[in-house]
């Protein structure tokens, strides 16, 4: 799917008190929208595997069965832009463990585990991941 038509690829709230308009969003963009969310049922993790998170990805499924972790890398750090956030939640009784590759951290700490229904949104605030 590509972005939005706007410079950055962005959304961008405008502001009518200084004539900036907001970003667009057609028909066409929403019915993409709509067929990733209806298909992402392709993504949901089951098994216990291992995957590195790209640019592209954003909001994430992991159903790991009993005993079962799934592991997500984050990306370089670096390598992600600064308003790029992952959403990850848990569905299964598994755990869902997310590390970070190059030595940074999330909420101080080496990785984060999703507990059986937990869900986080991870963030970059300029020198590590934080959840928010």
């Amino acid at each position: 799917m590509l972005r939005i038509d706007s410079a950055d690829g962005l959304f961008h709230e405008g502001n009518p008190s200084t004539g900036v308009k907001g970003t667009k969003v057609t028909a066409v963009w929403l019915n993409a929208v709509q067929d990733i969310v209806i298909g992402a049922g392709g993504d949901i993790v089951t098994a216990a595997v291992e995957t590195t998170l790209t640019e592209g990805n954003g909001v994430l499924f992991a159903n790991p069965a009993n005993g079962t972790t799934v592991l997500y890398h984050l990306p370089v750090y670096a390598t992600v832009g600064a308003l790029k956030r992952y959403k990850i939640k848990n569905l299964g009784p598994g755990i869902a463990r997310i590390d970070a590759v190059d030595a940074k951290t999330i909420d101080g700490a080496a990785t984060l585990d999703l507990l059986p229904g937990d869900r986080c949104e991870l963030a970059k605030d300029a020198t590590n991941w934080q959840t928010i």
